[in-house]
Formats: C-alpha cells, structure tokens, sequence
C-alpha cells in the first residue's frame, strides 16, 4: 500500500521548468495519496536525502537523466528500496523513455497517480550504479563533443547524433579485453556498449529495445568507425539482421569485465565513472518503476509536444 509519497526534484532540471508547476503536481498528487510532501535535493546532503527516500513509499524523481542517475546510486544500495518514478524534466529523459512516460510533467503525473509498476534490473559498474548503458571510447568522445558544443540547446536530442557524427571523424583505437560470461575477446575497437535499455542520448542510436528486465546486458563492440558501420548498425536497427554487420560484435551477458589498453574514460549514462578497467554486473529486478504498458500508448501522448 503506498502512504507517504515524496516529489524528490531538481529545481534547476530543465532550465528550472518545475517551479512553475511543483505547486499544481503536489496538489494533484494529493488527490490520490495520503501524505505528499516535496523536497528540494539542491538544499540537502545525500545523508538527508537518503532518510527522507527511506520514510517514503513512493519517491517521484523530477529532474533530467543527471538526477536519475544520482538518485539511483543513492536508492540502489539501500536493504529496503521505495517504488519509483520519474518525472521527466532533462534533455534526453532516456529510462522515462524506456519506461513509455509522458515526456510533459503534467501528463506524468497522471501516470504516476495510477502507480503501474514494473521491476527493473540495475546495472552495477564496479562500486556505482546505472540503468540505461555503460560505455566506453566513441561514446565518451561524443559526450565530449557535445560538452564542449552549443548543440544541445539548439537541436535537443539530436544533438547526440550531430555529435556522433564529428566524433566518427577522428576516432581513438584502443586494445580492448572482454569477458563476456567466461567468453573472452581481444581485439582492437572504437567503442564497446553494455546496455539495459534502448535509449541513448534520448534516442535509439545503437540498440533497438533490450529489455530492461531479462536479467541480461546487451553488449555492442565496434571495431572500426566510419559512415559504413554505422549506416549498417542503423540499418540493422530496422531489418533486425545484426548476425552480418562488418566490424561489429553483438553479445548478451550477466557478468563482464573490460580491460582497455590505454585506459578509457567510462561514460554510464551520460556521467562519468572514472577510466577502465571496470567490472559490470546486473541486478535482476532490483528496482521497481512507475511504467505506461505498450497497449496504453495508443491513449497515451508521450510526444515531446504534448501540452
């Protein structure tokens, strides 16, 4: 039964966009749970933060991927773990898009009133936690890209594409070691993906819709960068035939390890981890997420647009 539910929000998440409706979403929370209350993460440590997501049922998150992200290293590691939500308000909002929400916070919070949930597997990279994609070489080079660019506040998320495309450009090669489930591959790549869901960037750029509670990781390796191998792994994306892609390997695994040769910068949802090497592991299960269900999408607007 959920009883105390807590709106946990970034203020400063999509050029401050809740402040203008954190009022009207409290309100009509209200209208459905006992005790709602609202909490500001900007003004609180993560000591604090922790103590109020452990009183609560029902923690809403509203913020952009960043918030998610820190919010589940803090939640994850916790014996008892409240249902979730997530109130998209970032750029990207990848695992609200996983999750089939309303991309616009007033038609979230209907879906959030109906409390559907659904159990998610969490991916564990060494000592800290994600829930869309673990990578390494051409998507840590993007994400710099796009650091360093005007480009997400011109173009949103397609940016991560325009990106993408200036870092296939000049690619860095890099010796890579794999243990995939006790296989083992050494070769030489550009990049390698472990992903949970689909989205990257706030698109579907490398994978088409892993699931993201089989209790397994999809993993991408590319070996070589260029307009070819991408066109290709696009293409695939809609034929489904990924047994033929030249200089691509696609594997499913539970445990894996990676050693780089020289070290690489890990990019876990668009955050920085650190530099390889790196073990990665999943949690089956181990989260339980607000979802709409793919039948309701024909009644459900989850369009950037909606009103």
């Amino acid at each position: 039964m959920i009883d105390t539910v807590v709106l946990l929000y970034n203020p400063k998440a999509g050029d401050g966009a809740i402040k203008n409706i954190k009022t009207k979403l409290v309100d009509q929370l209200n209208e459905t749970f006992k005790h709602v209350s609202s909490f500001d993460l900007t003004h609180h440590d993560d000591e604090a933060i922790v103590n109020e997501v452990k009183a609560s049922d029902y923690c809403i998150i509203a913020g952009g991927d960043g918030t998610v992200n820190y919010l589940i290293n803090l939640i994850s590691p916790l014996e008892s773990r409240p249902k979730l939500a997530i109130l998209p308000l970032g750029t990207a909002n990848d695992f609200a898009r996983a999750l089939n929400m309303p991309l616009k916070p007033l038609k979230a919070i209907e879906q959030i009133k109906a409390a559907n949930f659904t159990n998610v597997d969490v991916g564990k990279c060494n000592d800290a936690f994600f829930l869309n994609f673990f990578g390494v070489g051409l998507i840590s080079e993007t994400k710099a890209q796009l650091e360093t660019s005007n480009d997400k506040d011109t173009f949103g998320r397609f940016s991560y594409y325009l990106n993408s495309l200036k870092a296939v450009q000049n690619p860095s090669v890099f010796e890579v070691t794999l243990q995939l489930d006790g296989e083992t591959i050494k070769d030489e790549a550009v990049m390698v993906m472990v992903a949970n869901s689909g989205y990257t960037g706030g698109v579907q750029a490398f994978f088409n819709a892993p699931d993201y509670a089989d209790g397994v990781f999809d993993v991408l390796v590319i070996k070589e960068a260029s307009f070819k191998s991408f066109t290709e792994l696009v293409q695939s994306k809609v034929s489904g035939n990924t047994e033929t892609l030249e200089g691509v390997y696609k594997r499913t695994a539970k445990k894996i390890t990676i050693e780089t040769t020289p070290k690489q910068a890990i990019d876990c949802d668009g955050e920085d981890y650190g530099s390889t090497p790196a073990t990665i592991s999943v949690l089956p299960h181990h989260l339980s997420f607000c979802f709409v269900e793919k039948a309701q999408l024909f009644n459900t607007n989850t369009g950037a647009d909606e009103g």
